[in-house]
């Protein structure tokens, strides 16, 4: 697993919503979720949003299959993550790197 920041919490201005701790702890399960899923490697990173002053999470994932079936792995994640997170899936966002 990997973890790289782009820009710096303290960089943003006072109104923009943290990450929170608990997003945070829960990247093992996070990763673990995504590559028992996608079926491979799974990363981390904070990214900053380019239209709101606030970070998330970005996790990137190669994944192989038609349309059907990517669309289909994406909403698994999506519901699984929702399931094992609750709220903390906002501070969550997916990237699929089709192959």
């Amino acid at each position: 697993m990997s973890i790289s920041s782009h820009n710096a919490t303290s960089d943003l201005p006072s109104f923009a919503p943290p990450l929170t701790a608990l997003s945070e702890a829960a990247h093992p399960r996070v990763i673990e979720i995504t590559e028992r899923l996608f079926g491979g490697p799974a990363s981390i990173r904070v990214e900053d949003d380019p239209e709101f002053p606030s970070q998330y999470f970005v996790v990137t994932t190669p994944a192989s299959g038609d349309t059907h079936e990517l669309v289909s792995k994406v909403d698994d994640w999506h519901r699984t993550i929702r399931a094992a997170l609750g709220d903390g899936i906002s501070d969550y966002r997916l990237m699929v790197d089709p192959r």
